[in-house]
């Protein structure tokens, strides 16, 4: 396993999805019992929902 991930967070609400992410490098934990761990390739954003969370437009 690599000893760090990317990830996409967010941080605050604010008008825009690109406002209220950050880009973090966070480093990898190892997964507690109960738990694992899983690599992803690829994965996708929902553009519509994403930013109505980043409104805090989600009840």
């Amino acid at each position: 396993m690599t000893e760090q991930y990317r990830a996409i967070r967010l941080e605050r609400f604010a008008a825009t999805f690109r406002e209220a992410a950050d880009i973090a490098t966070l480093p990898l934990e190892a997964p507690r019992a109960g738990e694992l761990s899983v690599r992803n390739h690829w994965c996708g954003i929902n553009g519509i929902f994403d930013t109505q969370i980043a409104r805090n437009a989600v009840d």
